[in-house]
């Protein structure tokens, strides 16, 4: 709020769709703001002018009679940011596409049968990273959960009582 009010140098009751207009290209073009911070920056000054000019708080009436003018809502859905990309982050941070996680699990599978078959160790981590991977994009879990999943979190369809005792196990 602050910033589009010293971008307009004017009180509220002046503000303009095009004072606004101006604002929203100041930080596209010279301030270099991510399309996601314009969206919301744009939406506190929405809300704003959304508390200035509804009836219940007679601030259109106050402002009349100090001023003689009102505030009026400057974000129309013609002028403000709106999200229309699934994802806004640069190429080099896109998420993978449907195709490219299918042969990425099947990467990891072929990866798990390729150890299994050589007759070498290390099928059983092989399998558990692939399970791991898996279970993480499957449920959209972030690192930090990832890191915190214990044995009985990967046991679906299992009871809670084979949980407990899968728990006890790891425990001792």
């Amino acid at each position: 709020m602050r910033s589009f009010a010293d971008h307009a140098g004017c009180p509220p009751w002046l503000w303009t769709a095009q004072l606004f207009e101006e604002w929203c290209a100041d930080l596209r073009s010279v301030h270099h703001v991510a399309a996601s911070t314009l969206r919301g920056q744009a939406g506190a000054v929405r809300l704003f002018c959304e508390y200035l000019t509804d009836p219940a708080y007679a601030w259109a009436e106050v402002c009349w009679g100090y001023f003689g003018t009102h505030p009026v809502q400057v974000c129309t859905r013609w002028n403000t940011p709106r999200h229309v990309q699934d994802g806004e982050s640069g190429p080099e941070r896109r998420a993978f596409t449907v195709a490219e996680l299918q042969v990425f699990f099947d990467h990891l599978d072929d990866r798990v049968a390729a150890v299994h078959g050589s007759g070498r160790k290390g099928w059983l981590p092989a399998f558990r990273d692939a399970v791991l991977v898996k279970t993480a994009s499957g449920k959209g879990l972030r690192r930090r959960e990832v890191s915190m999943l214990d044995l009985a979190d990967l046991l679906f369809g299992v009871s809670l009582r084979e949980r407990v005792r899968a728990g006890r196990r790891r425990c001792s």
